[in-house]
């Protein structure tokens, strides 16, 4: 009677170490994509930007890898800011704090700030911006803190901010009657 061919324990371990070896590859071939690509964004962005780094991607690694792969988390450009350098942005996917203070943002920017989802902390403030332009941001969902002083809002611009539900903290220094 002929014997049924059957893998050995050895072959199939091996297949196992194999898939194991092929995933945590294309898992690290995919980090170190995102990684690059963020390196090339942060040298387009202008001389002198602040860029601060969540920590590690993978939590639970070796202090040597958590500190090789990093997301950013907070940009601070520190002159005028264009709609290229906005769309730069996001590119980072993990982006939540973003400094704008004096950068010459003004209404029409709003919308393509808008469009960085996870934005936590954003300051606004020294701004050409005005209670029109403001609505823009009711898209930032995650959206706690809010600097908009030294800006042209006036009371009008709370009917809008009241719909970011996430906010926290709102920074102002226009008067409110009411």
């Amino acid at each position: 009677m002929p014997k049924k061919w059957q893998l050995s324990s050895f072959s199939r371990f091996s297949l196992r170490a194999l898939l194991l070896a092929v995933t945590l590859m294309a898992v690290g071939l995919a980090v170190d994509r995102r990684y690059r690509l963020q390196q090339e964004v942060i040298k387009k962005l202008p001389a002198g930007t602040q860029v601060e780094y969540h920590p590690a991607v993978v939590s639970a690694a070796s202090n040597w890898f958590r500190g090789f792969y990093r997301d950013v988390d907070a940009v601070s450009p520190p002159c005028r800011v264009t709609n290229d350098v906005l769309l730069l942005l996001q590119r980072f996917p993990r982006l939540e704090r973003l400094y704008l203070p004096r950068s010459g943002i003004t209404d029409e920017q709003l919308p393509l700030i808008a469009r960085l989802p996870r934005v936590r902390r954003l300051a606004l403030w020294s701004n050409q911006i005005t209670d029109e332009g403001i609505a823009a941001l009711v898209r930032l969902t995650r959206l706690e803190v809010l600097d908009v002083h030294d800006t042209k809002l006036t009371e009008k611009s709370l009917e809008h901010i009241s719909h970011i539900a996430s906010l926290r903290k709102l920074i102002f220094d226009f008067p409110v009657t009411s």
